[in-house]
């Protein structure tokens, strides 16, 4: 299985996290429609499908995966949860039922979500933490600790500001020194985004299970919306992309998102499914 589909920055690790964050439990937020499937395709011939599928209590059962570079491959990771709803272990399999990676459970605690990442021989290589807000988003990926690896110095992190329940930047800030005398090599680097008036379904998912966060950050998450409405522009490095959007008829919910540039037409087609 190629974790990258799903762990973009961790390519061969296996995570320990927990799946809970607060004392409400991990299903969802009451609504009517839940996401059921959010695929982006590229005019070029290019895909990447995502499937969700909900336990009885509409918390997360199960995220699958396909990309036309993997053809016919099918990784799928596996919430399993306690009788609290509260996700004790996360395993990774592909199509043909071979379980390729699996992670245990931390406790979320004083607003954040710590991430362990240990390699194949069960050593940690790693860490990450996500930091929430009092509503449950996401504001900050990583942490402001300097990292020492020898004479290196390294820091990276991602914050978000959220404005009318919507992350309205992202700001990711970098710093490397290979040494105390070093040069360091200091980034800053902001995407700004709009939104519409719509509802947004992924919101109350994201916030129940932030650990979705991790899997599609830096990938999907670019287009696909965190917050209360729907993603309309996106500036990235001085180039701004503007989305066209579409309703469902039936939910109210984002049908179809689409934008072309440089002669390249990337969608991003959405369904539902009813809360159970």
């Amino acid at each position: 299985m190629r974790l990258s589909k799903f762990i973009p920055l961790v390519l061969v690790t296996v995570l320990f996290f927990s799946c809970k964050k607060d004392d409400n439990g991990s299903a969802p937020t009451k609504q009517a429609y839940l996401p059921a499937s959010f695929n982006l395709t590229s005019s070029n011939g290019s895909f990447t499908k995502f499937g969700l599928a909900y336990n009885d209590d509409n918390s997360v059962s199960t995220l699958t995966s396909s990309m036309s570079m993997y053809e016919g491959q099918v990784d799928t990771i596996h919430f399993l949860r306690n009788t609290n709803g509260d996700c004790v272990k996360v395993t990774f399999t592909n199509n043909k039922g071979n379980v390729v990676a699996n992670s245990d459970s931390l406790v979320y605690r004083d607003g954040k979500m710590i991430i362990f990442q240990v390699d194949g021989y069960g050593m940690l290589r790693d860490s990450s933490v996500f930091t929430f807000n009092s509503q449950g988003d996401v504001i900050q990926l990583g942490n402001k600790d300097t990292v020492r690896n020898g004479d290196s110095k390294s820091l990276f992190y991602t914050e978000f500001s959220i404005v009318n329940g919507n992350p309205q930047t992202f700001t990711t800030n970098s710093y490397y020194a290979a040494s105390a005398t070093a040069q360091p090599q200091i980034t800053t680097d902001t995407s700004n985004y709009t939104y519409d008036n719509k509802p947004n379904a992924f919101q109350a998912v994201l916030r129940a299970d932030p650990f979705l966060v991790f899997f599609l950050s830096g990938s999907s998450l670019a287009y696909i919306s965190m917050g209360q409405n729907n993603i309309t522009s996106v500036k990235q490095y001085g180039t701004q992309f503007d989305f066209s959007l579409t309703y469902d008829a039936v939910t109210g919910y984002l049908s179809s998102q689409q934008n072309t540039f440089m002669g390249t037409t990337l969608t991003i087609d959405y369904t539902y499914v009813k809360s159970k």
